[in-house]
């Protein structure tokens, strides 16, 4: 595989991480590696767990990840109105019915072919 395909291959899915909000994830987990190694060093395993995942301890990166999860939602909860001006249409082009479908018209040698019984006896060869 080409260098250029791979670059193009990790570029695509670095979009579609950020496009589902995957960096916030990553962020935060940073945030949760770094506070649980710092509480670690002030008290036990067991105290620096619960204190890092309680919520009631943010670091400055936790408030930084939240900031911009709502910062976000906000952007996408943006309304869009859509109006329907029905009235601008023409009134003719709302009630025009479905074209007929014509049949070609049918040649007399081709009914008159069909028509006639097919010869008797059969024929042995047919001559192309």
């Amino acid at each position: 595989m080409s260098v250029c395909a791979r670059l193009g291959r990790f570029l695509m899915v670095l979009t579609l991480i950020v496009a589902i909000g995957g960096h916030w994830a990553l962020l935060q987990s940073v945030a949760w590696v770094g506070m649980l190694a710092n509480n670690v060093r002030q008290c036990s395993l067991t105290d620096a767990i619960t204190k890092t995942f309680d919520g009631k301890h943010p670091c400055a990166l936790c408030k930084v990840v939240a900031a911009g999860k709502k910062a976000e939602q906000k952007k996408t909860l943006v309304k869009v109105e859509t109006k329907f001006d029905f009235w601008l249409a023409p009134v003719s082009s709302l009630l025009v019915g479905p074209t007929p479908v014509g049949f070609p018209p049918a040649r007399a040698e081709l009914l008159r072919t069909r028509l006639e019984p097919p010869p008797t006896p059969p024929p042995r060869l047919a001559v192309v």
